[in-house]
């Protein structure tokens, strides 16, 4: 018999932000409800910063486990470990560009261009002409 199909899809994490330039991470995906869960949580419209903070921890709490490797570094050259203490104890720009990252990443969105891009320009190539040609004669 056939051995089964095992879906691992992992993705290596784009990032906008000239301040994470260099950071690598790779991450496995999620399903679709786990998706959409940290969307909810973060998008959602909290009364509180108490409840905001819950919602982000949420939201960590479903996309931590789906880390599987960092390049992050103290300012000595050391490796962080890839550990949940670690991810917690970084700042929150931080651990929101690797949650967006990774929300665009499981979405299928690329990030935009950067603004040096020709962003798909035709090229100086000429073009056929569109003009309309003169009418079949009779056979």
């Amino acid at each position: 018999m056939a051995t089964g199909y095992v879906r691992k899809k992992t993705y290596n994490l784009y990032f906008t932000d000239e301040q994470f330039e260099g950071l690598a991470v790779e991450a496995r995906s999620g399903t679709l409800d786990e998706f959409c869960e940290v969307r909810d949580l973060l998008t959602s419209d909290t009364a509180s910063v108490k409840e905001q903070l819950a919602n982000v921890k949420s939201a960590h709490d479903i996309i931590f486990p789906k880390l599987q490797q960092w390049n992050l570094q103290e300012e000595d050259g050391t490796p962080v470990p890839l550990t949940r203490e670690a991810f917690d104890t970084q700042d929150k720009e931080f651990t929101e560009g690797i949650t967006y990252a990774w929300q665009l990443a499981v979405s299928g969105v690329r990030p935009a261009l950067k603004k040096e891009s020709n962003s798909g320009v035709l090229s100086a190539a000429e073009s056929i002409p569109m003009e309309t040609l003169s009418e079949n004669p009779e056979s």
